[in-house]
């Protein structure tokens, strides 16, 4: 595998995107429960895509797969939703006999491990994005097999950039875990219980490298992920015990972005908001379903919403 560095994941998949070379009608296979960012670098790039169904446990319904018309298709992306390893082997084994480019989505955990297989270096190309975890200014991984190692060689030759004194000093503030738990507590106090993040879907793409200091971070493995392991494990221990159901059990051998977990009444609503005000909890609804998908979806009430508690 060739490693190259980068600002963000989504920076990452661009580049791994265009490393790849798709032709202007060839097609990509993507999950119908996907974040609205994800698909910026396809609609940058002029790919066109398709999306699969997902069960609940957001492994693919193969079944669905085989039925979608799939003529011009050249590639699927598998994510590891929350950082939890979907369904390798089926993947392995679905891109082997269809002779289709296996794209990694590792964006949601880090340093895993599953079956033997360290996840995020599976894929012909996969993509990381470790500041989402990590206490670092930048950082997006793209891991290219060697098989297209060479598409890569011209491309990447990008300077890594600086971080300016006053990023630095606004990245300090902004991550003050004094301040987010003022912030939180009040929205807490004040049930603001859903989360809306603003996507910039006007993203220079271009030379956007990742900063000396992440970079250091990332190559030298300064970090140390048990305390964040930890939150993890008493977190899901919290919501099993409130009979709140998880997406996934807990894994030690998984370190995820966030821990989802499905809401299916009023009682368990009103259940886990109390505990998150007693626990101080940041909980979002993810994702933010690009256009694309919310056009075909279907509308029916027991449509799947994803409830996820932040790991800090």
């Amino acid at each position: 595998m060739k490693k190259f560095f980068f600002s963000s994941g989504r920076v990452a998949l661009y580049y791994g995107l265009k490393g790849l070379n798709f032709k202007k009608d060839d097609i990509i296979l993507l999950p119908n429960i996907i974040c609205d960012e994800a698909i910026i670098p396809f609609r940058k790039l002029g790919i066109k895509f398709k999306f699969y169904n997902l069960k609940k446990n957001l492994f693919p319904d193969w079944n669905s797969i085989e039925k979608i018309n799939r003529r011009k298709v050249k590639g699927i992306l598998m994510i590891h939703f929350f950082g939890f390893p979907n369904d390798i082997n089926k993947f392995i084994n679905f891109t082997k006999k269809n002779n289709y480019i296996l794209i990694e989505d590792y964006c949601h955990g880090i340093d895993g491990k599953h079956q033997g297989k360290n996840l995020g270096e599976i894929g012909h190309i996969s993509i990381n994005s470790p500041r989402k975890i990590l206490q670092i200014y930048s950082g997006g991984i793209l891991q290219v097999h060697s098989s297209f190692a060479s598409n890569f060689n011209k491309v990447y030759k990008l300077p890594i950039k600086k971080i300016s004194i006053i990023k630095k000093i606004m990245f300090i503030i902004k991550r003050n875990k004094y301040l987010v738990f003022l912030k939180r507590y009040i929205q807490n106090k004040y049930d603001f219980f859903l989360y809306k993040k603003n996507i910039n879907y006007n993203t220079n793409f271009e030379k956007k490298i990742i900063d000396n200091d992440s970079l250091s971070v990332l190559k030298n493995k300064n970090y140390d992920l048990t305390k964040r392991n930890y939150k993890f494990k008493n977190i899901c221990n919290i919501l099993k015990k409130n009979e709140i159901s998880l997406v996934y059990e807990y894994k030690k051998k998984i370190i995820p972005w966030m821990v989802p977990f499905y809401i299916h009444n009023k009682k368990e609503l009103t259940k886990i908001k109390s505990i998150q005000k007693e626990n101080n909890f940041n909980i979002i609804i993810w994702p933010k379903l690009p256009k694309e998908v919310l056009k075909v979806r279907d509308k029916r009430k027991d449509q799947l919403k994803i409830n996820c508690i932040v790991i800090d």
